[in-house]
């Protein structure tokens, strides 16, 4: 009986310990996109930041920028430390420019910004 009064507990405790908000968060590589905080922010940590960075704009405005296309995590910390935002953040590549053509079952990319030149592939 007491062992399962402190499984309660401890499961209780993790509900209330856990983030506002555990998700995961899109930006196309080259492009920012606002996130608003119900929260003020004390701290932002980006896991890679060779994949995204992030710029404060206030306390509960930050905007996310796509760096290289991958994944990454973004926590967010109040002033005590404690997490109010969590995410998978995910970086695409870009395909508002590219065009891809298919000769004898291969696929050509070409990135068309200003002029179509080829793209690398991409890990």
């Amino acid at each position: 009986m007491r062992l399962t009064k402190l499984l309660t507990a401890a499961v209780a405790a993790s509900f209330i310990a856990a983030p506002a908000f555990a998700d995961y968060f899109s930006v196309d590589e080259g492009k920012t996109k606002p996130l608003r905080l119900s929260g003020s922010a004390g701290s932002v940590v980006v896991g890679n930041p060779d994949v995204a960075d992030v710029a404060v704009h206030t306390d509960q405005l930050l905007f996310i920028s796509g760096k290289l296309p991958g994944s990454t995590n973004l926590l967010i910390f109040d002033k005590q430390g404690r997490m109010i935002y969590s995410a998978d953040l995910l970086v695409g590549a870009s395909t508002d420019n590219t065009v891809t053509i298919t000769r004898a079952g291969i696929d050509q990319t070409y990135d068309c910004t200003p002029n179509c030149k080829g793209r690398e592939a991409q890990n």
